[in-house]
Parts: C-alpha cells; sequence; structure tokens
C-alpha cells in the first residue's frame, strides 16, 4: 500500500489566506498544532487541576487509511461508554503504522485505566496493538510532544529552533482521516470559546506591554526574583492582570516606599 505520511513535506505554500490544515505544509501544520496546544493547556486551567495519565495506543499491522478510520472510532465509542474522557492525537510513524496519543481528563486509577483499555479495544487475536500508560508529570511539555507544536530551547547546552521537528511527520493529503478528536466531555467549554479566550488574552498582553510603567515593573519584578524566571513568563502573569486593582495598587505603592532610587526613571526598557 502507499505510504500514509509525507516524506518531504513542503515547508511553505503561497497563499493569500492563513491555512487552516494539518497536511497542507510545516508551516500549515505548525499553525494547527500551536492552537490546539493552547486550548489543551487553557482547557486544563479550566478544569482547575492536571490531566492525569498519558496513554499511548500503537496500532501494530500496517492498516490502510479505509481501516483506521473504523476500527479507532469504534474503539473510541467504547472507551467512552466505559467511562473514558480525553483526547487523542492520531500520528504515522516511517513504518506506514498508526499510534494515538491520549491525554486522559478521568480521574481514576492505572489499573483501572488498563482495564477499561483492554474492555474496549478488539482482540489482539483479530488485530495486533499495544498500550503504554504513564502518569502526567509535565502537562505544558506533554501538550507540545503529542501535538508536535513548534518548540524553541536549549538541550544539552545547544539552542534549538524547533526541538520536534525530526519527530514531525505529516499525514498525507485527502486520507479522509482525522488528526485529533475527543471522547467524552473532554472540553470544560466549546474548543471554539477557549481559543476565543486566548486570543482575548494575548491581546491583553500585548496592550499591556504597549505601557511604559508595566514594562518597567515587570524588569523590576525580573531583577527582584534574581532572573529566575523568563521575563516572557513574568509579561505573560502581570499582562494577564495588567486591569487588577490590586496590580495597579502594587505598582503604585512599590513606586511610592521607593523614593530613595527612583528606579522608574533608571530602569532601561
Amino acid at each position: 500500500m502507499d505510504e500514509i505520511f509525507q516524506r518531504k513535506p513542503i515547508r511553505s505554500k503561497p497563499s493569500t489566506f492563513r491555512v487552516k490544515s494539518w497536511t497542507h505544509s510545516i508551516e500549515a501544520y505548525c499553525l494547527e498544532a500551536g492552537q490546539l496546544m493552547q486550548c489543551i493547556l487553557q482547557n486544563r486551567r479550566l478544569m482547575g487541576g492536571p490531566y492525569r495519565w498519558f496513554l499511548t495506543i500503537n496500532f501494530e499491522d500496517v492498516m490502510e487509511p479505509a481501516l483506521i478510520r473504523p476500527r479507532w472510532k469504534t474503539a473510541c465509542d467504547n472507551l467512552r461508554d466505559n467511562g473514558l474522557v480525553a483526547i487523542w492525537v492520531r500520528e504515522p510513524s516511517k513504518t506506514n503504522k498508526v499510534h494515538h496519543h491520549l491525554l486522559v481528563k478521568s480521574n481514576m486509577t492505572r489499573e483501572e485505566l488498563s482495564r477499561i483499555v483492554e474492555r474496549s479495544m478488539p482482540s489482539r487475536k483479530t488485530m495486533r496493538w499495544h498500550k503504554m500508560i504513564k502518569p502526567v508529570k509535565n502537562g505544558w511539555r506533554l501538550a507540545f510532544y503529542i501535538t508536535k507544536a513548534k518548540l524553541s530551547g536549549v538541550l544539552k547546552g545547544q539552542y534549538m529552533e524547533d526541538y520536534y521537528a525530526r519527530k514531525r511527520l505529516l499525514f498525507r493529503s485527502n486520507l479522509g482521516i482525522k488528526k485529533f478528536g475527543t471522547i467524552g466531555g473532554f472540553w470544560e467549554k466549546s474548543k471554539k470559546e477557549i481559543w476565543q479566550e486566548i486570543v482575548a488574552d494575548e491581546k491583553r498582553i500585548a496592550e499591556a506591554m504597549e505601557q511604559q510603567d508595566i514594562r518597567r515593573f515587570v524588569k523590576h519584578i525580573h531583577e527582584l526574583l534574581g532572573e529566575t524566571v523568563s521575563k516572557k513568563e513574568i509579561e505573560r502573569s502581570i499582562g494577564l492582570r495588567s486591569g487588577d486593582a490590586s496590580m495597579l495598587a502594587h505598582i503604585e505603592q512599590l513606586a511610592l516606599t521607593d523614593e530613595s532610587h527612583d528606579y522608574w526613571a533608571s530602569a532601561k526598557e
């Protein structure tokens, strides 16, 4: 059968409009992955607690897309009926197989989750598959991993512009299979509403950082913490609270109690 993934995906394609597609190009994939990653993290904040388990289900046989779709749908229906609530993201492998990463929202033990999966998946006599269950230790990093969203940072002393570039595989277009989906009531609100909240938050942060006093306050906090917290994190935290009366009062109080050293004037922007 033909390969279900793109061996040499195009980095970007000229387009008048923002392309919404997991298969159009690497650039379009990263846009979709970034949005889904942010929605997963925002949903976690709305939950008021972490995701509990990271579950991966691998199909061990090479299958036509026409078989992948109904078999996974049946599995998801069974998982839902057995009480599982999760989001899943589908990935191809270089061996032309597929696996599904699931972030489990349900509050259950490892043993309970394992039993549910075993009851929900088809017999291994009819289809070969295996599972992996791990506790979620870093939900932020895991949201990047399962979506393969673009992540920049330092690894072993070396800066990497796109940490998951080598692991990111794009499905071929027009296979008729979805990239991701949910099982049960995963989203605290509709995904559209969650994304609108994210856009509004980003606008609030950007507008706050246009104000000179807030930029100087961010610098002051950054230095006060000994630069142990990234400036970007502080900007986001303060930017989101920039309209709070308590935050404004705190900024004014700092200015009043530091008359001997006018850091507002001396701080470099």
